[in-house]
């Protein structure tokens, strides 16, 4: 059994008890349990003192009636203590049989006058008296009549009440009833404090019950929501896995056609003549067809990324040799648009990462710079070596930067940047294709060199964009530079 089921346990046996819902009930609880021990008392306890009481005091026979009289009491008290009815209202049964015991010793101490031989029993009962579980105004009410009965009684008996207090041991059982008269405040007191405690417990420890019965029941909620949960993610994940491998089919095999369509359309383009309908309609085909087959290539790369089937071919690589490269092949599209790009480079700016991926991190951010950019715009492109805050060593990056002149990006722009098909506000200024999908794979490829790409960019002021891959170990030239 686990720790959570002991303490489920543990609380639910605590919670089982249930006090008496007032003080009374309390009060008739304790008494059922001291009842049958105090009634085996009362049976047997005067009885040896039968004879004294015929040798001390012959002429009083109500002695020995006020005896066994109290035997009878408590036989009958036992006897009504085992029958349902009369065990429930144990209170009563030991009231009864405590006050008949009292008042015949009040009423024996009179008849013979506080002799001696009884006034020490007396003041012992009068100090046991506060021990028996009793309301407080029914032992005091108890005290009040043993005393008057006794009083009387020995006033009718001749009494002299100066003698029995000096001779007799009066003070005594003064003395006695006082303590007994403290200790009955006291221990009423400590019974209702505790009564409360235990009542005030027994509320705290259903409240915690019940809360943790709703615990229980939340984690159990809770289990199932996480079971299904764990079910919807596999269904999803496999769901995923079908899309992408299926894409990745649909993809592959729409690539070879497309590429077919642009090399016959631009062989006709060359057969015809430049200013025929003909010649038009081929470059539009043409165009269609390349802008056809670079989504289908950016789908086939996300989809390779997606599925993790990536392969990685890590290498040391100068990044600004690779930058300078880039920049040399992708200048006629700039030459185009009449923009001009400034390249500069630290020397000796090594990394360890895939050529191939790098190179097209470079090209797709160099490409979207000559894409969003106006005509005769200029371009700034550079590759850097950043040091670590921390110190040099591994944690040191070469970063590559390319800044426009672009139009900006908006707030809007910048929270959906890298997402999937995103379109933004911006617009290809000579009405070149975009995919939606650039900086997404961009985004997937830095991640996969452990580096960051960072965007600085407001409206109307052009964009920087800024990616820092990490170095580890600085390599002091490269082989064959």
């Amino acid at each position: 059994m686990g720790i959570k089921e002991n303490v489920s346990l543990l609380f639910k046996k605590v919670a089982a008890y249930k006090p008496p819902t007032t003080f009374r009930d309390e009060l008739n609880r304790q008494c059922k349990i001291i009842a049958a021990p105090t009634f085996v008392i009362l049976i047997f306890s005067w009885l040896p003192y039968i004879k004294l009481d015929i040798n001390l005091y012959p002429k009083i026979p109500l002695l020995v009636y006020l005896r066994v009289g109290l035997s009878v009491v408590g036989l009958v008290c036992l006897v009504l203590f085992f029958i349902s009815f009369f065990r429930k209202k144990s209170y009563y049964l030991l009231l009864f049989g405590v006050a008949y015991l009292e008042i015949a010793t009040g009423l024996i101490l009179g008849l013979v006058a506080a002799d001696p031989a009884y006034m020490g029993g007396f003041s012992f009962l009068m100090l046991v008296l506060p021990i028996m579980p009793f309301l407080k105004r029914h032992t005091l009410g108890i005290i009040a009549v043993t005393f008057t009965i006794f009083f009387i009684v020995g006033k009718l008996s001749g009494m002299e009440y100066r003698l029995w207090s000096q001779v007799y041991g009066g003070y005594n059982l003064l003395a006695a009833t006082l303590a007994s008269l403290c200790a009955i405040f006291i221990l009423d007191n400590i019974r209702r404090r505790n009564y409360e405690n235990h009542h005030s417990l027994h509320h705290v420890n259903e409240e915690l019950e019940d809360t943790f019965e709703e615990l229980r029941i939340i984690n159990k909620e809770l289990e199932q929501a996480s079971i299904e949960l764990s079910n919807k993610n596999e269904e999803l994940r496999k769901a995923n896995e079908i899309k992408s491998e299926l894409l990745g089919i649909v993809a592959h095999d729409l690539k070879n056609p497309l590429q077919v369509i642009i090399g016959y359309t631009a062989l006709l383009k060359d057969e015809v003549k430049e200013s025929s309908t003909a010649h038009k309609k081929l470059g539009m085909i043409n165009k269609s067809s390349d802008k056809m087959l670079t989504l289908i290539t950016d789908l086939l790369e996300t989809a390779s990324i997606d599925s993790g089937k990536l392969k990685m071919n890590i290498v040391p690589i100068d990044l600004g040799q690779l930058a300078r490269s880039v920049v040399k092949e992708i200048l006629h599209l700039a030459e185009k648009k009449k923009q001009e790009i400034n390249f500069t480079s630290e020397k000796n700016c090594v990394i360890k990462a895939d050529k191939m991926l790098v190179r097209q991190v470079m090209d797709n951010l160099l490409s979207n710079a000559i894409k969003f950019s106006d005509f005769e715009k200029k371009i700034w492109v550079s590759v850097k070596k950043k040091k670590n805050p921390g110190g040099a060593g591994e944690g040191d990056m070469v970063t590559f930067i390319v800044r426009d002149e672009g139009p900006g990006l908006t707030g809007e722009d910048k929270r959906k940047l890298f997402g999937k098909f995103q379109r933004l506000s911006a617009k290809p200024t000579a009405g070149e294709s975009s995919t939606g999908l650039g900086l997404s794979i961009i985004r997937d490829l830095v991640k996969l060199h452990k580096g960051k790409i960072h965007v600085e960019s407001e409206p109307g002021m052009g964009s920087i964009f800024s990616v820092d891959f990490p170095v580890t170990g600085l390599l002091k030239e490269i082989p064959g530079e």
